[in-house]
């Protein structure tokens, strides 16, 4: 479980979190942990190439591989789709799913391409101007309100 207390965060000196608490538990994203070379096959990776060599798409696919690989508890993942060819992200989004071990793992992401990643989230957080708007279950707001996360954020926002 991961725990997060009263967090305050600046950017570029602009407040982006106030005073944020909430818990999350393990066990929030389905899959298997695998290999690095597994997930470098899947990314469609070559092991030769040099980082530097690298086109921004693959260093981003890069960089995915190299998160997923690990067998820790928790995975954070800072708006992994960013700079990825829209042709290619939802294959890349359907794939991480089967590198993370739901028994064992939790992963944690941001993005702006929301419609892209909520048939993977299990919840989500939203913040609003820093502050903690809600933390729900994607179900349930689909259950209860009819809406999809983007339109949730649409309406309450």
């Amino acid at each position: 479980m991961i725990q997060l207390n009263n967090v305050s965060k600046k950017y570029v000196k602009q407040p982006v979190l106030h005073n944020i608490s909430f818990t999350l538990p393990v066990g929030k994203i389905i899959g298997i942990v695998a290999k690095a070379e597994e997930i470098m096959t899947f990314m469609q990776l070559e092991p030769h190439m040099k980082i530097k060599n690298l086109s921004k798409g693959n260093r981003g696919r890069l960089k995915i591989m190299l998160t997923l690989a690990r067998e820790v508890s928790y995975i954070l993942m800072d708006a992994p789709l960013s700079g990825l060819d829209p042709m290619v992200r939802e294959s890349i989004v359907k794939g991480m799913i089967s590198y993370v071990d739901l028994e064992y793992q939790t992963l944690i992401m941001t993005s702006h391409e929301i419609t892209e990643i909520e048939s993977l989230l299990d919840s989500f957080i939203a913040i609003k101007d820093g502050s903690l708007l809600k933390i729900a279950d994607v179900a349930e707001i689909h259950e209860s309100e009819g809406l999809g996360i983007t339109d949730w954020m649409k309406k309450n926002y």
